[in-house]
């Protein structure tokens, strides 16, 4: 039960869900690291992992391609990835961008943490979770 929005209309609603949204993008912005679902000896799932999982189920095609050209490289990378794991169409001119890509970004994956580029992440891809072992 959400009291705060029980008297709103539809018109506030989608302004809720929209600033949501841009929380949630601000608070990824300030990360400089990609982190996968799990990190570090503990296999522990990390915030930055969380938001991306809230990003990629709130975000629409339209936000997620406009997110590609975002200031932040982390929220470019999990915008595509969302894209992408969503089986999304991704703007290609956006994409070719990421491609290119030489920023600076941080990668943590299981216990290993590195120093990494937008075009280096994207081209190697992501960890999947697989049931294969």
């Amino acid at each position: 039960y959400h009291p705060a929005l029980a008297f709103l209309d539809i018109d506030e609603y989608q302004y809720a869900e929209s600033a949501s949204l841009d929380s949630l993008i601000n608070e990824l912005g300030r990360s400089n690291t990609i982190k996968e679902r799990y990190v570090g000896f503990a296999g522990l799932t990390p915030n930055e992992y969380l938001l991306y999982e809230k990003l990629k189920s709130k975000a629409s095609q339209y936000e997620l391609n406009s997110l590609m050209k975002h200031y932040s490289p982390v929220v470019r990378v999990y915008a595509y990835r969302a894209l992408i794991d969503n089986e999304m169409e991704v703007n290609a001119t956006y994409e070719n961008y990421l491609f290119e890509d030489t920023t600076s970004v941080n990668w943590f994956s299981g216990c290993v943490y590195k120093a990494s580029t937008v075009q280096q992440v994207v081209e190697q891809g992501f960890v999947h979770e697989s049931n294969d072992f």
